[in-house]
């Protein structure tokens, strides 16, 4: 089993939480309020009594999720507006916590809420993406985050992006077995093997389905990410790119 940390004790992160917790891995799920990890993880538990192989999950702050872990999933917001100003978390957080990310497994499950600008990196970031894919492109939250860190920190955070296209409440489900495909992109082969393996063993019943996007699409499937989640937890079926989501 497998030591889990979780940056984010919302919908997303909660669920992670719960079908994680299911399978029996430690999880520890934290919050930047350390209380309100501490009650969440809390409610969790309770839903996971019974559970054969379930493990409990530990409420933290965001330094200890991050320490503990072997695989880091990150589910806070991209960018948070209100009347006082726009707020980063993503880039804070990276701020505040790379030294003790190196060398660990971060997983990208963040979907901007609208269409996004690069909030993360710069202009001179910006201008060596281009160079390698073109005047005009923009990067995707994942390889934002590689971009911030790569070139700022003496740190080697290994980043994958998964779980984008699925929808908190199917996840959080653990009476079924996920049924959605689950894409998965990165830029180390090793990485990916990590979470790939990991989702693989995510049901009870057999392997999860597993799909790895080439590193053109990545910005192009953020787009569709909350129009996928949100007809597929009513129950429609969407058929894209060879794969599908259905009941």
């Amino acid at each position: 089993m497998m030591r889990i940390g979780i940056i984010g004790s919302g919908r997303e992160g909660s669920a992670l939480a719960l079908r994680f917790g299911s399978r029996g891995h430690r999880i520890y799920l934290s919050d930047i309020n350390r209380t309100r990890a501490e009650e969440r993880a809390s409610e969790l538990n309770k839903r996971l009594q019974g559970a054969e192989e379930a493990s409990e999950i530990l409420g933290v702050g965001n330094s200890a999720a991050i320490k503990e872990a072997e695989v880091v999933f990150l589910s806070i917001p991209y960018s948070i507006e209100s009347k006082v100003g726009k707020a980063i978390p993503v880039k804070t957080l990276l701020e505040e916590h790379h030294s003790i990310l190196d060398d660990k497994v971060l997983v990208d499950v963040i979907v901007p809420s609208k269409h996004h600008t690069p909030m993360i990196v710069d202009e001179e970031d910006l201008a060596f993406y281009r160079t390698k894919f073109g005047i005009g492109k923009t990067p995707s939250v994942t390889e934002e985050i590689y971009l911030f860190t790569h070139r700022r920190f003496d740190t080697k955070l290994r980043v994958v992006g998964a779980f984008k296209t699925i929808s908190y409440l199917r996840i959080a489900n653990i009476q079924k077995d996920l049924t959605d495909e689950i894409l998965i992109w990165g830029f180390e082969e090793r990485d990916k093997k990590v979470i790939i393996d990991l989702c693989k063993g995510i049901n009870r019943n057999g392997e999860a389905r597993v799909y790895e996007v080439s590193q053109i699409f990545w910005r192009s499937i953020e787009g569709v990410c909350e129009f996928i989640r949100e007809q597929t937890a009513t129950g429609n079926k969407i058929m894209a790119l060879n794969f599908s989501y259905e009941t």
